[in-house]
């Protein structure tokens, strides 16, 4: 059977086409529709097409355009054209594009369905066969030719691939969709604003006797991180081998935790290895952007204890948007909070040892910590090290151990339903009578009151 889609804008006149005309009859099956030039495409990506049947005039991409894209992207698609007896100088310029044939809107009546169809399945018989190369296919859909070219398309929320056997015809209609119906001014902010992986070409090898379906399968699945972690300032067109699309090895819940744990401490912040080799770990393992975005926002609580706060606002405008872009991001924040530890002109040893310290405390918080032992791991005396701590962090190194044994007592207070007794031993409390006095006098309320509180907010 042949697989029919039909496009028009009328949904009156699309549902007519597809439910009266005899289409079994003459081998053929409508699979699809689109009200849009747009829509057509973006399904055709999807699905098999052996007939696209048109309307000339529509909203947006016309249907000249859709037939031009179509004959570029995939020649063995044949084409017929709707049409009304006034727009004739349009179906001359469509027959001069290869369509099969047109049907006027007014011949669209019950005693004349059978002889178009008859008309346009005799027309398709005798057509000359088109090579499946010409296309880089298979009869059966598959890719002929080892290589393919997807485009990825990333505007407002959707997210797509489309998929073709050149790179022009990937890309064809990228700058005139991302344009279409905006005046000069609206176009050039639309560019100005455009993700940056709108657009970008991928050269896949290795697709030979794969399924269009199968390798859009894989690049929605795989494709968008691929781009996240690999995208590069300036570079619009990528070379893959299909294999990096399969599936690998998830993150173990070890590593990831680990990789928390790496962004959330404040070592990085003054050690260029440290920063290093948690970017290339970050690298490796491309956890989902999501994921890893919501680690980092986690991880910048810990980072405002030693930053300007300022440096740490992040809306939809200035949000990074790839790895690369967080990488820059993150450069910028080391150097921030260089600039911001340095307000007392401390040297960037001095600045790493009290960061160290920092880190040391929240990684032992449920244990007793004292200023002069801490200070002792740092090699540092006890009242230059109070001094320094308060300078660099801006607050005393005892206001810097109660605000963060106060922070796990609310995270366990929140996520866990264990009694305050425990929750003051974890959090380095020596009793839980000590805890709620503390708590209170940080929060305004005591412990129970404050996971009442929390646990009824959630539910």
């Amino acid at each position: 059977m042949l697989k029919v889609m039909v496009v028009d804008d009328d949904y009156l006149v699309r549902q007519g086409i597809i439910r009266v005309m005899p289409w079994a009859r003459y081998g053929m099956e409508v699979t699809s529709e689109a009200s849009n030039g747009e829509e057509a495409l973006e399904k055709m990506a999807e699905a098999e097409v052996d007939l696209l049947v048109t309307d000339l005039a529509m909203p947006g991409m016309s249907g000249l355009e859709l037939i031009k894209r179509v004959r570029e992207r995939y020649p063995p698609v044949h084409m017929v054209v709707l049409t009304f007896h006034h727009e004739f100088e349009l179906v001359k310029d469509a027959l001069r594009l290869g369509v099969l044939d047109y049907i006027t809107k007014v011949e669209l009546e019950d005693d004349r369905l059978a002889s178009i169809l008859e008309r346009i399945s005799d027309r398709i018989r005798r057509q000359p066969a088109r090579s499946p190369a010409d296309a880089g296919r298979n009869a059966d859909g598959s890719f002929e030719t080892d290589e393919a070219y997807a485009c990825f398309r990333a505007r407002g929320q959707e997210r797509r691939w489309i998929v073709a056997e050149t790179a022009e015809a990937a890309e064809a209609d990228d700058a005139s969709r991302a344009d279409s119906g905006r005046d000069a001014p609206s176009a050039a902010a639309a560019r100005r604003d455009r993700h940056p992986l709108d657009g970008i070409v991928v050269k896949l090898r290795g697709v030979k006797g794969m399924a269009r379906p199968e390798l859009l399968q894989k690049l929605r699945l795989r494709g968008e991180n691929e781009l996240f972690y690999g995208a590069e300032d300036g570079v619009r067109q990528h070379e893959w081998t299909v294999a990096i699309l399969e599936e690998e090895r998830a993150a173990s819940r070890e590593e990831i935790v680990r990789l928390g744990l790496g962004w959330s401490g404040l070592e990085w912040l003054t050690d260029a290895e440290a920063f290093e080799r948690l970017s290339a770990c970050t690298a490796a393992l491309k956890l989902p952007a999501a994921q890893l975005e919501q680690m980092l926002y986690v991880a910048m609580e810990e980072w405002a204890k030693a930053c300007d706060p300022e440096l740490l606002r992040f809306d939809e405008s200035n949000r990074p948007q790839t790895w690369g872009a967080w990488v820059k991001r993150l450069q910028d924040i080391r150097s921030g909070a260089m600039a911001y530890a340095n307000r007392e002109a401390y040297s960037p040893a001095i600045v790493a040892s009290i960061f160290k310290a920092a880190d040391y405390v929240k990684q032992h918080i449920n244990e007793d910590l004292q200023l002069p032992d801490i200070a002792l791991k740092v090699n540092m005396s006890r009242s230059y090290f109070s001094k320094c701590f308060r300078d660099i962090t801006g607050r005393t190194f005892q206001e810097y151990v109660r605000d963060c044994r106060i922070e796990r007592a609310q995270r366990l207070l929140r996520h866990t339903s264990k009694p305050v007794s425990w929750i003051a031993s974890e959090s380095g409390y020596p009793n839980e009578r000590y805890f709620s006095k503390v708590f209170r006098e940080a929060t305004g309320e005591l412990p129970r009151d404050y996971r009442r509180k929390h646990l009824k907010s959630h539910n």
